[in-house]
C-alpha cells in the first residue's frame, strides 16, 4: 500500500511537473536531484500544512468557545483559514514547479485566485450533490464514483486555468500581450539583452530576469528563451543563483552571427539553391551593416535607458 502510495504521488508530481512546464514553455528540464527536491518538499509541506492548519483552526476554535457561542462566525473563520491555506499550497506550486523564472508576486495572485475559484466550485459542487441525491438512491455507494472523478477533474482543470493565468501576468505589464512576436522583434530583444549584460559587466554584476523584464517589453518566458538561445551560442552564462553574465568584452561580440542565428541565416541554405542565393545578393548590404561588434553598437547608438549597475538578487529557477 505504501509503495503504490508513493508511485502514485510521483506520477502525479511528474504529470504536474510536465505539465507546468509545457504551460510556462520550459525547453530545458531540471536534472533529476533538483526534481526529486522539489517533489518532496511539495508532497510533503503540502499535506503536512494542509492537515496543520485545519486541525489547528478546529482546536482554536473550539478552544476560544467559538464554535459554541458564534457557530456562523467560526464557520467564516475556518473557511477563510482553508482559503488561506490553499492559496499558500498554490503559490508555492505555481513558484516551484516550472524550471523558469516565476515572479512571487505572479505566484501569489494566481494561487489566491485559483483557490478562491476553488472554493467556490466546491460549494457550487456540493449543491450539485446535493440536488442529485436521486442517483443515490438507484445506484447506492456506486454513485459516489462518478461524482469524485467529476470533482478530480474540475479540479485538475482549475489548477490549469490558474497555471496559465499566472505564467500570462508578465504580458500584461506595458501591454505586451498586444506586440507581435516576429523574428525581428525577438532580434531586438536579444540585442537588448545583450546591452543590459554588458553595462552590467562593466561594474562586475551580473542581472536576473527580473532586471532584464524592467527594459525588455516581453514575457518572463521569452526573456528565458532567448538567454537560453544566447548560451547556446555562447554568449553568456547562467550562474547557479539564478543570474546572468556576458561571457566576452562586448568587442567581441558579432551583430551579424545574432542576426544570422535570430532572423536570417542564408549561409545555411544549399549552396545550388537559386533563391537564396539570389537573396544573398540582395540582403549583403545589410549585412555589411550589421558586422560590427556589440561594442561598436554602443559607441553609435547609446541606450537611452539608465544603465544597470546594481547587483541583482539571486533568482529561483
Amino acid at each position: 500500500g505504501l509503495a503504490l502510495l508513493a508511485f502514485t504521488s510521483l506520477s502525479l508530481m511528474l504529470t504536474i511537473d510536465r505539465t507546468f512546464n509545457a504551460i510556462w514553455q520550459v525547453q530545458r528540464p531540471r536534472k533529476l536531484l533538483h526534481n526529486m527536491l522539489v517533489y518532496w518538499t511539495v508532497l510533503t509541506l503540502g499535506p503536512l500544512l494542509l492537515g496543520v492548519g485545519i486541525s489547528g483552526s478546529a482546536w482554536i476554535l473550539n478552544w476560544s468557545g467559538l464554535a459554541r457561542t458564534a457557530p456562523g462566525l467560526a464557520g467564516i473563520i475556518q473557511n477563510l483559514g482553508s482559503l488561506t491555506l490553499a492559496t499558500v499550497m498554490l503559490t508555492v506550486l505555481y513558484g516551484l514547479v516550472p524550471n523558469c523564472y516565476v515572479p512571487r508576486s505572479h505566484a501569489l495572485i494566481g494561487g489566491a485566485l485559483t483557490a478562491l475559484t476553488l472554493g467556490v466550485a466546491q460549494a457550487g459542487f456540493g449543491l450539485y450533490v446535493e440536488i442529485s441525491r436521486t442517483y443515490q438512491f438507484i445506484y447506492g455507494a456506486f454513485a459516489t464514483f462518478p461524482f469524485l472523478l467529476i470533482w478530480l477533474q474540475l479540479m485538475w482543470l482549475t489548477v490549469l486555468i490558474g497555471a496559465e493565468l499566472t505564467a500570462s501576468l508578465s504580458y500584461w505589464k506595458g501591454d505586451v500581450w498586444r506586440r507581435e512576436g516576429d523574428s525581428q522583434r525577438r532580434f531586438c530583444d536579444a540585442l537588448d539583452t545583450l546591452v543590459r549584460l554588458s553595462q552590467a559587466q562593466v561594474h562586475g554584476r551580473a542581472l536576473g530576469q527580473a532586471d532584464l523584464r524592467h527594459h525588455i517589453d516581453t514575457g518572463y518566458d521569452e526573456i528565458g528563451r532567448i538567454l537560453d538561445e544566447l548560451a547556446q551560442l555562447g554568449l553568456v552564462q547562467r550562474s547557479t543563483e539564478g543570474l546572468w553574465a556576458l561571457l566576452y568584452r562586448p568587442e567581441s561580440v558579432s551583430l551579424l552571427r545574432l542576426w544570422h542565428h535570430f532572423v536570417l541565416d542564408l549561409n545555411a541554405s544549399p549552396a545550388d539553391d537559386a533563391i537564396s542565393h539570389s537573396l544573398t545578393e540582395l540582403v549583403r548590404p545589410l549585412e555589411a551593416g550589421l558586422d560590427i561588434s556589440l561594442a561598436e553598437f554602443l559607441r553609435r547608438y547609446p541606450p537611452a535607458g539608465p544603465a544597470v549597475t546594481r547587483l541583482a538578487a539571486p533568482q529561483p529557477g
